[in-house]
């Protein structure tokens, strides 16, 4: 049983450290490469030293035979975790990422909405009572309408409703 731990964890560790620099090298071109090297150098040097524990305590611990099986076992399951960990860290880093980016989408689109009623209630109106806009309040309108077609997405963009209300 003891040699068969022993062969274990250097199976997950060898499997652990490809599986980090697997990761490492898909990840190449990534914008944050620094903290992506710093969490796969530390997930290796995890591996090594939950490793060399491993070795160490199979060598060298004088303590029973239970308490050496519990401590390799630990070290296999935690070195099977740190094969894992630049991974997991990556993939909240971009679920955060992304949420950001879904959030200020929100928030730019309620702020357009907002504007869109306004000028559109501004439009109604003017076009009811036949009162033409001042000089800078039609250039702020034609701002507004042509800061609409920078996002033009969805089936209802915003391009298209501000040049509807445009004619």
């Amino acid at each position: 049983m003891r040699w068969s731990l022993l062969v274990l964890q250097v199976l997950v560790a060898a499997a652990s450290a490809i599986n980090v620099i697997s990761f490492r090298l898909q990840n190449l071109a990534a914008p944050q490469s620094a903290e992506l090297d710093r969490s796969a150098i530390l997930a290796l040097a995890a591996i090594a030293a939950l490793s060399a524990v491993a070795v160490l305590a199979w060598r060298f611990t004088r303590a029973s035979r239970a308490l050496r099986a519990g401590i390799a076992v630990a070290a296999v399951l935690l070195t099977m975790a740190a094969g894992f960990v630049p991974r997991v860290v990556e993939a909240h880093r971009q679920a955060a990422v992304e949420t950001a980016r879904v959030l200020e989408d929100q928030r730019r689109d309620e702020a357009f909405a907002r504007e869109m009623r306004e000028w559109k209630d501004e439009v109604d109106d003017r076009a009811a009572t036949l009162r033409p806009f001042e000089t800078d309040q039609a250039w702020a309108f034609v701002n507004f309408v042509s800061g609409a077609g920078r996002r033009s997405n969805g089936p209802d963009a915003p391009s298209a409703q501000a040049l509807t209300l445009l004619r």
